[in-house]
């Protein structure tokens, strides 16, 4: 199905002026109703972080009942739930009305947090004494998404239900989470948490184009001595691939290169099995896995320039720049590799720039103690405390905050393993456009050549009007790129059609139009880039093919 990735938080309708009296009321009318609905929303968060739960409980079931269909209805349900649970949290009302949010809007970007909350409720009901809601948890151990399976397996470890193992043992592939599911296996398992190898770190979500190398590459690769310290009997005995990836980077003196400071940034966000793939290469090869991969990632692969990876080393740097400086740790005798002090080995950033890479810049930054900072991301519901000078390789120097215990307070485990562990990049391009939306779509190939028929709302577009002529226009760009990520075909077009009269512009609803390209037989990724000429709407599309056989 043909993907639709314009990411864009809040639509605001653009109203355009209407010579018709009656249109022009609709429309103020429509707004006005907007305006109050966004009003009662306020209202609403404003009685949450009050904590005034009735009072709040009663504006989001106001909004929810008189403001169908509003940017926030998913929103208003979500923290009805959330308000509910918080009022009554072993209430079965509660997690009922997250099912409600669920039920009612399956792709919301609410849906996976009112899992997590009734994962957590369930594992109190079960508690509690009401064993019906283990069926609940075993269920979500099955889910399609692993980061649910995930949360459900930790919660049903802690309450000693060995169908949590198959997950958690698979969890303990990777390197990442040690400490969080070691003592949950330890505790089903009656064997002392040495013995437990580490937690999985989710991978990030990408194209179905993955970064791959060849075998003779990691074979050169690995030949190849690394940077050694002598660490004993100044770190604990056991050391995961992770702390030994780390240990390898870090430098006793002299000015990180930019390769350097690119390799470490790498390290921060990329789970630990992929990054050994990619610190093994040299070279050329090196280069290309970081140019395919940061590819896959880019928001707008039409154009020449790659958001994602500017905003990688803009925040590399200004890790770099920012959050390098040491402290004399004279007393410290164990995990010196940890500490930021000038003469041992250190990172290029202590904890606020990892957090800093993988995140960006906080909505809210204070002094909390001692040698510490917390960061707020309102978007994410989350915060953190940090330590300064200190790195988080020991999983000591970054802590939930205040605001994470309030969002996940039964579930804090969700924001260890999500956000301070998992090795991470979330960037949220602002293409400073409204979504222009395809009606329909469809891909198919034919005698060598692969064909793409769309069809545009022209109430989709702006116009110019001359006399009675209503004129349409928008550039068109698409671009093919093969497995390697590398261009193969690009065209660029303008498209320009108009309408005689109103009458015209009515009654034809839409504007149809296919693309024509030719292909050798093999995967592509294509990408589809649309900017209306006047109106300040952008759609951009992607789509995974496969011409060796007809796209489903």
């Amino acid at each position: 199905m043909f993907r639709y990735i314009y990411h864009c938080i809040w639509r605001h309708r653009r109203l355009t002026s209407i010579a018709i009296l009656f249109g022009w009321i609709v429309l103020n009318q429509n707004t006005i109703w907007a305006d109050d609905g966004d009003a009662l929303f306020k209202k609403a968060k404003k009685k949450t972080v009050a904590q005034s739960w009735d009072e709040a409980i009663a504006f989001y079931e106001e909004f929810i009942h008189e403001y169908q269909g509003h940017n926030n209805e998913d929103d208003a349900f979500f923290w009805l739930a959330y308000c509910l649970e918080k009022k009554m949290p072993n209430d079965i009302q509660a997690f009922l009305a997250y099912d409600e949010l669920i039920q009612a809007f399956p792709k919301s970007t609410w849906t996976d947090d009112a899992v997590v909350h009734q994962i957590g409720m369930a594992a109190r009901f079960v508690e509690s004494g009401k064993e019906e809601f283990r069926d609940f948890l075993h269920e979500k151990l099955k889910d399609t998404h692993w980061q649910i399976r995930q949360q459900a397996a930790i919660a049903l470890g802690k309450i000693r239900d060995k169908n949590a193992l198959p997950i958690l043992r698979k969890m303990a592939e990777n390197p990442d989470y040690y400490d969080l599911v070691s003592p949950l296996i330890q505790n089903l398992e009656g064997r002392e948490a040495d013995d437990v190898p580490a937690i999985a770190a989710k991978s990030l979500k990408r194209s179905a184009f993955e970064v791959t190398t060849s075998a003779k590459g990691l074979e050169e690769a690995a030949e190849k001595e690394e940077k050694t310290w002598d660490w004993s009997g100044v770190l604990p005995t056991f050391l995961t691939k992770r702390h030994r990836q780390y240990q390898s980077m870090l430098k006793t003196e002299g000015k990180w290169t930019l390769n350097e400071l690119i390799d470490f940034g790498m390290w921060t966000i990329l789970p630990t099995n992929e990054f050994e793939i990619y610190r093994r290469l040299s070279g050329y090869d090196r280069s290309e896995w970081l140019r395919k991969y940061w590819k896959v990632l880019d928001p707008t692969p039409a154009t020449q320039i790659n958001e994602a990876f500017d905003e990688f080393k803009r925040r590399v740097n200004y890790a770099y720049t920012h959050f390098s400086e040491t402290w004399d740790y004279r007393h410290l005798t164990y995990k010196r590799d940890m500490y930021q002090r000038l003469g041992w080995p250190n990172a290029p950033w202590d904890a606020r720039g990892e957090i800093y890479i993988k995140y960006g810049p906080p909505q809210f930054q204070t002094i909390h103690g001692w040698h510490t900072e917390e960061w707020s991301y309102y978007k994410y519901h989350v915060d953190f405390i940090v330590k300064l000078y200190e790195t988080n390789i020991y999983h000591e120097a970054i802590q939930p905050g205040s605001l994470s215990y309030y969002s996940y307070k039964d579930n804090i485990d969700y924001v260890i393993s999500n956000y301070i562990s998992t090795p991470e990049f979330r960037y949220h391009h602002e293409y400073n456009a409204d979504p222009l939306k395809l009606k329909e779509n469809r891909f198919f190939t034919e005698e060598g050549f692969l064909k793409f028929d769309y069809s545009i709302p022209i109430k989709e577009l702006g116009y110019e009007k001359s006399g009675d002529v209503y004129q349409f226009g928008y550039d068109l760009t698409v671009v093919v790129f093969d497995e390697d990520m590398r261009e193969v075909i690009r065209q660029e077009k303008e498209k320009m059609f108009q309408r005689e009269n109103r009458r015209a512009y009515k009654k034809d609803q839409y504007y149809l139009d296919q693309i024509r390209l030719q292909l050798v037989p093999g995967p592509y990724l294509v990408s589809i880039q649309i900017d209306d000429k006047y109106s300040k709407k952008l759609g951009i599309y992607m789509k995974n093919l496969d011409t060796s056989r007809p796209p489903e």
